[in-house]
């Protein structure tokens, strides 16, 4: 393992890490991660479609809101839980199990932080220049609002600290990242688009995409693609936001020096070990 680094590391090594730490993550992980995504982003599909093309849409339009905001905060709980366990395997612990007060001390504080960055973020966008540091501390909050008890003012105070912490490699992580979401939404584009005609070449399957091939340029069909575009990507998102904390504050706690150790004394106890410890 190499010895802790607590200067800016690059991007893109920073991304190379968070791969490996996605391919760690275990079954238990992604099925938190999926209990928390798959129902929003399934149901804002289906919103999408029936206020698209339903003639009783204006009749489901409040309740569709209601359930998409409850679905939006389920997600965000779960993710934080998600995050809280990559964070946990980083550092070497088991991952933690929330109980029922738990996970409703994160709801609460998720709720009140992602329901105005539904706000800022967009309006970030907008002025440009700040954006990075919007996301990134929207992310950490992520993170970050998990702990036993966690506080709201504590949180976000920790999560802007963060966000303000190495920004040129914030700002490039996210260009890379950037086109990297927009391969990956153009790779699925083309492959919902590609299967159809494939499926008549092959098989001599028609469809509608066949028949009238402006059929798939509507906006359900590319909020199909935009959610499973969301799905491919946002665990490798959370998984650099979560090494960005790691490092983050272990300039404080020096917890990568103790994951470090922890390794060093795991490695001179197996056989074969040479029982030294790390060097200074």
């Amino acid at each position: 393992m190499k010895p802790p680094l607590l200067q800016e590391k690059p991007a893109l090594e920073l991304l190379e890490e968070a791969f490996h730490l996605l391919r760690r993550a275990g079954a238990a992980a992604w099925v938190t991660y999926a209990v928390g995504t798959l129902p929003f982003v399934l149901g804002l599909l289906y919103f999408w479609a029936d206020m698209a093309q339903s003639a009783f849409a204006a009749d489901h339009l409040l309740a569709g809101t209601w359930g998409i905001t409850g679905a939006f905060l389920w997600m965000k709980m779960w993710q934080a839980v998600f995050a809280r366990g990559l964070l946990a395997r980083l550092c070497g612990e088991a991952p933690p199990l929330p109980g029922p007060a738990a996970l409703c001390e994160i709801a609460i504080l998720q709720a009140a932080v992602h329901s105005l960055g539904l706000f800022l973020l967009p309006l970030a966008l907008v002025i440009a220049l700040p954006a990075a540091w919007v996301y990134a501390f929207l992310a950490n909050v992520t993170v970050l609002g998990t702990g036993p008890a966690p506080r709201l003012g504590e949180t976000c105070r920790r999560s802007l600290h963060q966000a303000l912490l190495w920004p040129r490699q914030n700002h490039a992580l996210l260009g890379v990242l950037s086109l990297f979401v927009f391969a990956v939404f153009v790779d699925l584009g083309g492959a919902v688009l590609g299967i159809p005609w494939l499926a008549k070449t092959l098989l001599g399957i028609e469809s509608t995409f066949t028949r009238t091939p402006l059929a798939a340029l509507n906006t359900t069909v590319l909020a199909a693609v935009a959610g499973m575009t969301y799905l491919c990507c946002d665990p490798l998102l959370k998984a650099v936001y979560v090494l960005r904390c790691f490092y983050g504050e272990s300039i404080r706690t020096g917890q990568d020096l103790r994951v470090v150790l922890r390794g060093h004394v795991l490695a001179a106890s197996l056989p074969g070990g040479t029982g030294a410890g790390p060097g200074p």
